[in-house]
């Protein structure tokens, strides 16, 4: 499996309501009431998929999250 579709899923599997992959970042849209705690356990999950890869979490607006993969 492709490191996209990893990170595509384990978005899913994180709660997301909405995942995409745009231009190397994942961006995500997170169904309204635990948005905090998901974005962060997102953020885990992704750096202990992607060994060796510093992940950057941006709050773009209310429930929205930016990833970025270092």
């Amino acid at each position: 499996m492709k490191h996209e579709e990893l990170i595509l899923k384990s978005a899913k599997s994180s709660g997301a309501k909405k995942a995409e992959m745009l231009h190397g970042s994942l961006f995500v849209t997170f169904t309204p009431g635990f948005v905090d705690v998901l974005s962060k356990e997102l953020k885990g999950v992704l750096e202990k998929l992607l060994d060796n890869t510093i992940v950057k979490m941006y709050n773009i607006n209310n429930g929205e999250y930016a990833y970025d993969f270092i």
